[in-house]
């Protein structure tokens, strides 16, 4: 009996020394998010309560582009670099290398054609150093992103984070400063930029001492075609997070912005879940087969208190981080809250399918899946925002996450199908 206990007391101690270590990882990555997420947040606030809501909205669309062109320009690259470190260390140089020199072109080329159909279309600010502070971001933005992700690849998960945090530390610094010296706008959107590039040094030494060099080169198609999948779930995620900006920014103005980014900082805070099952449930489900009917039932159970809490939470904060003039009724914290849940719904689903079984054929759902936030989103948030105003974009993009939500279920069950029918026919 005693040789029993002692059995399962040590498996036990296993177990939790297991467990404790991942734990402790993750939890201090979500520490440092959080830390990020409420600088973003208090950021936020000092803009509007010192600029004003135009200058919110101005830097709600700064932010948008930026990270739509960032997004375009790193080609997947942030992501498929730490995965190719790790399964060849031996090319971990010529990794680095060749990602840095391709995010380096790209963005360029891109940041010169957005920027030129953006100012076509009329939607870049009549405001000094826009131009310069975009490129600036952008560039030292992909710099930045691939060393931090490499970085993550030798497990120091918690410095990776911290460079993000320090960037946003730097920057919030800097609202400070220009609102001390009575500076505007055009310094802020300037100083974004900058505290990336400010970052870099510090960031750059310390990749210099953890990261080993090597001499074995890798092929620049192999490094893309690894890359593509990411890409292309890159734009799926931060198109439908962003779209609407732009949208929004066409039809209605700078202000009505600054009051839609007051509402989504706040409502947001159900989206953060969304993050969290792409690193669970990614490993997960390529072992775990899960009943989605029942998996949706608890999903909803567990989303919906929370998501109603958040909605009635911010009746009242944003008016009182924010000030009066942010105040836009029920309607629109109510849509923004329902597209927020169908978001994590989406990220729950899209987890599990892209878990299960080999990337292999995937590519064409992901494809459909790019093309659903991209053209259909911006298509039904351009029909609902010049129709019914702010709260038409949150309805359009409700409209797309219910559409990625059914390709996703639909594409679930037609991969067990035919991975049973795999498994009969192999028997």
């Amino acid at each position: 009996m005693d040789k029993k206990r002692n059995k399962l007391i040590d498996l036990s101690n296993i177990i939790k020394e297991k467990i404790g270590k991942t734990s402790q990882k993750i939890l201090g990555v979500f520490f440092i998010q959080g830390l990020i997420a409420g600088l973003g947040l208090f950021a936020n606030v000092l803009i509007a309560r010192f600029f004003g809501a135009e200058a919110l909205g101005i830097y709600t669309y700064f932010f948008s582009l930026v990270v739509i062109i960032s997004t375009l320009s790193t080609f997947g690259l942030q992501n498929s670099v730490p995965i190719l470190l790790k399964k060849k260390p031996a090319k971990t140089s010529s990794i680095l290398q060749i990602s840095l020199i391709i995010s380096t072109i790209l963005s360029l080329l891109v940041t010169t054609i957005s920027l030129f159909v953006t100012d076509y279309l009329g939607l870049n600010p009549n405001i000094n150093y826009f131009i310069v502070s975009v490129f600036i971001y952008v560039l030292s933005w992909a710099v930045y992103i691939i060393i931090s992700n490499a970085i993550s690849a030798y497990n120091f998960f918690n410095l990776a984070s911290l460079f993000s945090l320090l960037v946003r530390v730097v920057f919030t610094l800097f609202i400070v400063i220009i609102v001390i010296m009575n500076g505007d706008i055009n310094f802020l959107l300037l100083s974004f930029g900058l505290s990336v590039l400010l970052s870099l040094p510090y960031m750059l030494w310390r990749c210099m001492l953890l990261i080993p060099k090597t001499l074995e080169n890798i092929a620049k198609q192999e490094l893309l075609q690894v890359s593509f999948p990411f890409f292309l779930q890159g734009v799926s995620v931060f198109f439908i997070y962003h779209s609407d900006r732009f949208v929004i920014n066409y039809f209605l103005s700078f202000e009505l912005l600054g009051s839609y980014s007051a509402y989504s900082s706040i409502i947001n805070i159900i989206r953060l879940l969304s993050g969290v099952f792409p690193l669970v449930l990614m490993p997960l489900a390529a072992t775990t087969n899960y009943d989605l009917k029942k998996s949706l039932r608890k999903l909803l159970l567990f989303l919906v208190p929370i998501s109603g809490g958040i909605f009635i939470a911010s009746l009242w904060l944003v008016p009182l981080f924010y000030g009066n003039e942010f105040q836009y009724g029920y309607g629109l914290p109510a849509m923004m809250a329902l597209s927020s849940v169908l978001l994590v719904i989406y990220s729950y689903f899209n987890s599990i399918y892209l878990g299960e079984g080999e990337m292999k054929g995937k590519s064409n759902v992901m494809i459909l899946d790019a093309f659903l936030s991209t053209i259909v989103n911006i298509i039904l948030n351009t029909i609902f925002i010049s129709s019914f105003g702010l709260i038409g974009a949150s309805l359009g993009t409700s409209i797309t996450l219910a559409l990625k939500i059914l390709l996703n279920i639909l594409s679930i069950r037609f991969l067990r199908h035919k991975n049973a029918g795999k498994r009969l026919t192999t028997d």
